[in-house]
């Protein structure tokens, strides 16, 4: 529990930070808070710790000089919550919401044996994450270690926002405590699903939304990936949350406030892993196509801060270079060229896809009965956009086993599950707002409640 209070400062930082860019519906600027306020406190943190003056006193000082300029402009600026009115739910609604309730409760104790049998979460908890957080939280004398691989640490040029995180959280508290990445990786956990629900509830009322929570509870592969404290549910909590912010300024005639707000989630997205750099880049692409010159530049201007951090660490903080990747461009051609490449990773994803959950219930069923039971909407395609940024990262994951050194079966062993379960709730939000929405519910004083629509 005291893990979760030392973190209440960096999510309250987000909330407040939520409110002031975009304000939003009250049960959608939450989650969206408790992602962003991480990543926000893990840059001020590695940013303190650059400077070599990170300690108790200058991380909670701070973080309380962002809190109260960001509470004076609250004040200042009165910003009017957006809250909109959604279609009545049908009566049935109940076995939903019971429903969902159950499977989250399945999760829950999922969560609770994986964490008492292995506490300290999966391997790459240990040999990346959490070691790396360890030596930033020791202050100058050992934090290059976390970007040194002489010490032995594994892939020292990985983005830093768990880690810091994590660090951050253990400066305040005054030990290396094992919960508090179990913690932060509970908190994750229900953020996604939390903003999955709260976004399609917001663009298409709250059948929809417990219809995705369950879903993605649904997906062992997700479920069996919140307790290991790695950082890719932290990934699939900004790629869906920039999705989802986009989808809803394009249903308001793309605001520059949400469209800034979903570059600063896409950017985080790239301070995560390294997965969120060309994640970032084809988000920008899916604005520019969508939103115009002018979102375009408004997303680029939200993102360039975090995205220069990012890059800034990369090329001046982390030191040596990832080994993965083939020394000349001749053999990465002889690689590309290898047919049993193809066919291998293509097998691996073909495999990764059936094993998300179990055939009787898995999610590609689910989705095929509610693609019959709803049907497609008559804009269906007009949505097809929200899918460029999750395809496009899946298709850079792709290319990256094509050429890399690592050895491709023990690659694709070790991580393609992984990068499937990065995009996976951003599509399942894609795939339910172009199905067919309900009809309009009469409101009790007969006339039909007003509902945003879902595309420009």
């Amino acid at each position: 529990m005291i893990d979760f209070l030392a973190m209440i400062p960096a999510f309250v930082l987000g909330w407040i930070f939520v409110r002031l860019l975009a304000p939003l519906e009250s049960r959608l600027e939450v989650p969206l808070g408790l992602g962003l306020g991480a990543g926000i406190s893990s840059a001020i943190f590695f940013l303190l710790t650059w400077a070599g003056v990170a300690s108790r006193i200058s991380t909670i000082g701070a973080e309380a000089v962002f809190i109260g300029a960001g509470v004076a402009l609250l004040f200042r600026l009165k910003r009017p919550r957006q809250e909109r009115k959604t279609a009545a739910p049908p009566s049935w609604i109940w076995i939903l919401r019971i429903a969902a309730l159950i499977a989250f409760a399945l999760v829950v104790m999922d969560f609770s044996q994986s964490l008492s049998a292995n506490p300290d979460g999966g391997y790459d908890a240990a040999a990346i994450w959490n070691i790396r957080a360890r030596y930033l939280a020791g202050g100058p004398q050992s934090w290059h270690y976390a970007v040194s691989p002489a010490t032995g640490t594994n892939h020292p040029g990985y983005p830093l926002l768990v880690s810091a995180f994590v660090a951050r959280t253990w400066t305040l508290l005054g030990d290396l405590r094992s919960s508090t990445p179990a913690a932060l990786s509970a908190i994750f956990t229900l953020a996604t699903i939390s903003t999955l629900v709260a976004a399609l509830w917001t663009l298409a009322g709250e059948v929809f939304a417990w219809l995705a929570a369950l879903l993605l509870l649904a997906s062992e592969g997700f479920v069996s990936q919140a307790s290991v404290q790695y950082a890719d549910i932290p990934l699939s909590f900004f790629v869906l949350s920039s999705v989802a912010v986009l989808a809803i300024g394009a249903a308001r005639d793309w605001p520059p406030s949400l469209v800034a707000l979903a570059g600063v989630f896409a950017s985080m997205a790239a301070w995560t892993k390294n997965e969120g750099l060309p994640f970032l880049a084809f988000v920008f692409v899916a604005v520019l196509w969508r939103g115009g010159l002018r979102s375009a530049k408004c997303f680029a201007a939200a993102a360039a801060p975090v995205l220069i951090l990012t890059l800034a660490f990369k090329l001046f903080v982390a030191e040596g270079r990832e080994s993965m990747f083939p020394a000349t461009a001749s053999q990465a051609f002889q690689m590309i060229a290898a047919s049993s490449r193809w066919s291998e990773i293509f097998a691996s994803f073909a495999r990764n896809f059936w094993e998300l959950g179990p055939p009787w219930a898995h999610p590609f069923l689910l989705m095929a009965i509610l693609a019959w039971a709803f049907g497609f909407a008559p804009q269906a395609r007009s949505r097809v956009w929200m899918l460029l940024a999750p395809a496009g990262l899946l298709a850079a994951d792709f290319a990256v086993y094509l050429i890399t050194m690592s050895g491709l079966t023990w690659h694709l062993s070790t991580s393609n599950n992984r990068v499937i379960i990065q995009v996976w709730p951003a599509l399942i939000f894609s795939f339910l707002l172009m199905l067919r929405e309900l009809p309009l519910a009469a409101d009790n004083h007969g006339k039909r409640p007003s509902r945003s629509k879902t595309s420009k």
